[in-house]
């Protein structure tokens, strides 16, 4: 399966409730398109949209009490199956390695190469062959960091033709939906790729960046699925609450 661009920034896998892998797609973890899809509801969270996370800034990558307890909130404020929609299910999450994601689609080195020093939480979520959901948490050492990060991260998506390794994808105009997503700031694309479509969406909220990428295969039914927007609220409104 294709990397996703700019979602590998996740080193902390969360436990899956089974090991088997997750759908071959030849997408990156993007997602369907919103003017194709109906909303769906999910889990009673928060409002996020005035909000932001209160995780305190910490010292990261280290194994010290406070990282490890970070890390351990991150992982409990992701989504889990049933809050993404019924049939859903939890499979493997492992971030690319800095062999797989040397570049963003739009040629720059990627983010979690120019600012390692962060802790990572991240979740795959799956239905059946066709719909792939994925959630990629991002701890820095301050909102200062987390913001530069946020920065480079969406200027390497602004091309309107890129590649995922040797895979051309298509990548529409930014669009600013942080009024609907929460957090401090909230971007999303549309990304085509092999004739599938997805759309990833990137938030940031205090020192924290949240990606969150939804694909589904050619010819999934999307008037079930539910919508990617609706989905990073959601999120985003959980991990501002885990915060304290």
């Amino acid at each position: 399966m294709v990397q996703p661009p700019e979602v590998e920034t996740t080193s902390v896998d969360s436990a899956p409730e089974e090991t088997t892998t997750v759908p071959t797609t030849t997408v990156p973890t993007t997602t369907v398109p919103t003017t194709t899809m109906s909303s769906s509801s999910t889990s009673s969270t928060p409002d996020p949209t005035t909000e932001q996370s209160n995780f305190p800034s910490a010292t990261v990558n280290t194994n010290s009490p406070e990282a490890i307890d970070f890390t351990k909130r991150l992982k409990a404020a992701l989504l889990t199956a049933e809050e993404v929609g019924a049939g859903f299910e939890i499979r493997d999450y492992a971030s690319p390695t800095a062999e797989q994601s040397v570049n963003v689609p739009c040629g720059q080195p990627a983010t979690f190469l120019q600012f390692p020093n962060v802790l990572r939480a991240g979740t795959n979520v799956v239905l059946g062959q066709s719909v792939q959901f994925q959630e990629a948490v991002n701890l820095y050492v301050d909102a200062a960091t987390a913001s530069a990060a946020y920065d480079y991260a969406v200027a390497g998506l602004a091309c309107g033709d890129g590649k995922i390794g040797s895979t051309a994808v298509t990548i529409s105009e930014p669009e600013d939906v942080t009024a609907t997503v929460g957090g401090d700031s909230a971007t999303t694309w549309t990304v085509g790729i092999e004739g599938e479509t997805g759309v990833l969406v990137s938030v940031l909220s205090g020192p924290l960046i949240i990606n969150f990428t939804f694909i589904a295969a050619a010819g999934a039914d999307s008037s079930a699925l539910p919508d990617p927007l609706e989905l990073a609220k959601a999120a985003t409104a959980k991990l501002i609450a885990a915060g304290g």
